[in-house]
């Protein structure tokens, strides 16, 4: 929370919280723009994830490169990292991940700007 500045019975100026207003809006300023970076990186998990539960292909990094050489040959190096179309389980799971996303994504930007206002405007919870 941050504290306003106050006068004192002789009308002097007690600085408590920020030095300025332009402090408290540069730094909500800053908070919100962070927020929405974070919330631009959900909703583009949340689009891959949409796109292939529609049949795009998809990157699923956990799988296995190469699982035939690996069995193949076992001193061969384990990479990991494959792109392919999601099965139909996997289709609906990233229906299911895509909505979970999307309202992830709207919560904490509405968490942001309310924070925000609270911050630059002062209004109290």
């Amino acid at each position: 929370m941050i504290i306003p500045n106050f006068k004192d019975k002789d009308n002097n100026v007690i600085d408590i919280g920020h030095n300025s207003n332009r402090s408290i809006s540069q730094e909500a300023y800053q908070q919100l723009k962070d927020k929405i970076k974070s919330v631009i990186k959900l909703l583009s998990e949340a689009d891959k994830k949409h796109r292939a539960s529609h049949g795009d292909n998809y990157y699923f990094a956990d799988e296995l490169t190469n699982p035939k050489d690996v069995e193949r040959y076992p001193g061969s190096p384990v990479e990991y990292g494959k792109e392919r179309r999601a099965n139909p389980y996997e289709k609906q799971s990233f229906a299911r991940d895509t909505e979970t996303l999307i309202d992830k994504s709207t919560m904490e930007l509405r968490t942001a700007i309310h924070n925000v206002e609270k911050d630059v405007e002062g209004i109290d919870e």
